[in-house]
């Protein structure tokens, strides 16, 4: 099912006589995410809350009726199943990203609770729900299986990559747990905003900007992209190398592609200025550059400057598709003409 944005996510699955565990879950956590009801019923299920008025006398009367055990807590870009989890975490993550949830599940702190801070652990559990509700409808009956009791988006994240194990690629860095664990201090800093402590670790361990340190292969700069810590990412690209901020995480993108996933001209714009080569780097999912990526995700005026420093020779038919796309999408985004994308 193709999803449009977190708002509109529909509830994927309908109540039959013998899924109201799966489904009570999804909808549950749906309502939790969007805050309102979406009836997903089969005809036989309708026709039990048809004169119903209220959602929560719908709910009940459905519970009674299919009388499951009480136990109830989405996108679906690519179902996870066994053999899959790599690609499946690609999606996933992307659209995370683009919709601001990302920092749900690579949190390092605990969350907000509700008697420090009440609008914070609303604000919180809020995202959380929309995070969780993408995970659940992106999982295969055996894999929903494995998260249907949990409520935390980042701990069913996190035990989808432990049951499904992300591939080691081989490098010394990706993926290496040793590795990973020895450079937890700055992927926490970097995270979580900190660049004194960022700056303190990276002063006492040369070559540490350029080290992958999280799971899925990401430099210091990756992880300030996806944290959206805009004067972390200036500061990173200033200590960088041009060969350093070439570096693909494990999904093979470049800092500069995530930029193109949230939008963030500011980010995009400083390392587009230090090193152009980034500009027609591919992405390893789907074959695009980063101005097709931007344009594809509603970033004008990011698809605008990108395009401004492209090489038009990435743009040639001999080049493949992305002229072609990037055409399609400015004509698609009435961004085609005068003043627009493309004059």
């Amino acid at each position: 099912m193709e999803i449009k944005d977190a708002s509109s996510t529909a509830v994927l699955e309908v109540l039959e006589k013998d899924n109201y565990v799966a489904w009570s879950v999804r909808v549950k956590t749906y309502l939790m995410a969007q805050d309102l009801w979406e009836v997903s019923c089969g005809p036989d299920a309708l026709s039990e809350i048809r004169e119903t008025s209220s959602a929560k006398s719908a709910w009940n009367i459905l519970a009674e009726k299919y009388n499951v055990s009480k136990n109830t807590n989405s996108v679906v870009l690519q179902v996870l199943e066994k053999d899959n989890y790599k690609e499946w975490s690609v999606g996933v993550k992307t659209y995370l990203m683009a919709h601001d949830l990302c920092e749900i599940i690579e949190a390092t702190t605990e969350p907000p609770k509700q008697e420090d801070d009440e609008a914070a652990f609303k604000a919180w559990s809020k995202k959380n729900s929309m995070a969780l509700h993408v995970i659940q409808i992106s999982c295969g009956p055996n894999t929903f299986s494995k998260v249907i009791e949990i409520s935390s988006a980042k701990i069913a994240w996190d035990k989808l990559a432990e049951e499904y194990n992300l591939p080691n690629s081989g490098s010394d860095n990706n993926g290496n747990v040793d590795h990973v664990l020895r450079h937890e201090a700055l992927n926490k800093a970097v995270r979580s905003g900190d660049w004194n402590t960022a700056e303190e670790f990276l002063n006492g361990n040369p070559g540490a900007a350029r080290a992958q340190i999280t799971l899925f292969g990401e430099t210091a700069l990756h992880v300030a992209v996806n944290g959206g810590h805009e004067d972390i990412v200036e500061k990173l690209v200033d200590l960088m190398s041009e060969q350093d901020m070439e570096i693909l995480n494990s999904f093979g993108n470049t800092a500069l592609f995530n930029t193109t996933v949230a939008g963030n001209y500011r980010m995009a714009a400083c390392m587009a200025r230090k090193n152009s080569n980034l500009l027609s780097i591919i992405d390893n999912q789907d074959k695009q550059i980063p101005v097709v990526k931007a344009i594809f995700y509603g970033h004008i005026e990011l698809a605008r400057y990108l395009y401004s420093l492209t090489p038009r020779d990435d743009l040639t038919p001999e080049k493949g598709v992305h002229g072609a796309t990037l055409c399609t999408q400015a004509i698609y985004t009435r961004n085609l003409g005068n003043n627009q994308l493309f004059a």
